[in-house]
């Protein structure tokens, strides 16, 4: 079993070898939406039990690397939107209270720990905006 994506769909497609043309052909059997936790409940009925099992397979390889990729960019993300919080604040104290402030700090430091956990503590320059 093969999966093509497509957009937001996952194309199942089965090879099966042919005598007549000394080759394999390939056939869509199935298209399935990439973000789905069951799968249908038509998909056993058209698949081999081997079949469901690489599609199972492949759906959830497919969850985590999406969840990396999230987490990845969350990271990349973060000093502009570290920054434009700084800003927001600035421009709006009005706008957070005390639970929202705390909150905040709570964030903070467990950015701060886990900077400091994987070997980079606090820099000794700061900004002097």
């Amino acid at each position: 079993m093969q999966f093509r994506r497509q957009g937001s769909k996952i194309q199942c497609i089965r090879s099966t070898y042919s005598t007549e043309l000394k080759r394999c052909k390939q056939k869509l059997i199935a298209t399935v939406e990439q973000d789905l936790s069951d799968l249908p409940s038509d998909i056993p009925e058209i698949l081999t039990a081997t079949e469901v099992a690489e599609l199972k397979n492949y759906l959830a390889n497919l969850a985590i690397f999406k969840e990396r990729q999230a987490k990845i960019a969350a990271i990349l993300a973060a000093p502009g939107a570290l920054d434009a919080i700084a800003v927001a604040l600035m421009v709006h104290p009005d706008q957070i209270d005390q639970a929202g402030a705390h909150e905040i700090y709570v964030g903070l430091a467990k950015v701060a720990k886990a900077l400091k956990k994987i070997g980079y503590p606090k820099s000794t320059t700061t900004s002097k905006e």
